[in-house]
């Protein structure tokens, strides 16, 4: 009996060991999931963070396109293209470009140049394009075959 008592004893003594092996463990782990608990607050918090600074970004860049867009006074659909057009005159007084669609009419550059140069306005003129190809106002841009960065110049009639 004394032996069977012993061998309980240290039998309990084994498993009180264990035990106590097992909640050390146990604190362990919490404390790595305390850990990791806190490591994903922060990593929530630098999202947050992120996110909000991506969505001021984007607010930014938005208010930034609104006010090219509203800069240029004309939106161009995806079908349209943006050119700009050097103007200049045969006396060298004129030198400037404009940024349009392909799809303007002529006329409205003409009507550019003669806000920008009203003493132009008053005389009779004409626009070419490569030296000696007369632009007909009426027609596109692009029915005039003129493209991106083209030189137009004007040529009074009365010269």
């Amino acid at each position: 009996m004394k032996k069977k008592l012993e061998n309980e004893k240290n039998r309990n003594t084994k498993l009180q060991n264990e035990i106590n092996d097992i909640k050390k463990l146990l604190k362990e782990k919490e404390g790595i999931i305390i850990k990791e608990k806190n490591n994903i607050k922060e990593l929530n918090n630098k999202v947050e963070s992120l996110q909000k600074m991506l969505i001021e970004n984007f607010n930014t860049k938005e208010n930034e396109i609104k006010e090219l867009k509203s800069k240029i006074s004309f939106e161009a659909s995806k079908s349209e293209k943006l050119i700009s057009v050097i103007i200049i005159s045969n006396d060298e007084a004129i030198h400037c470009s404009f940024l349009c669609k392909n799809t303007d009419k002529f006329k409205r550059i003409e009507e550019f140049v003669y806000e920008k140069y009203p003493e132009y306005k008053k005389s009779e003129n004409y626009f070419i394009i490569n030296g000696n190809n007369k632009i007909n106002i009426d027609k596109t841009l692009e029915e005039n075959k003129i493209k991106n960065n083209d030189i137009i110049t004007i040529i009074n009639n009365e010269d």
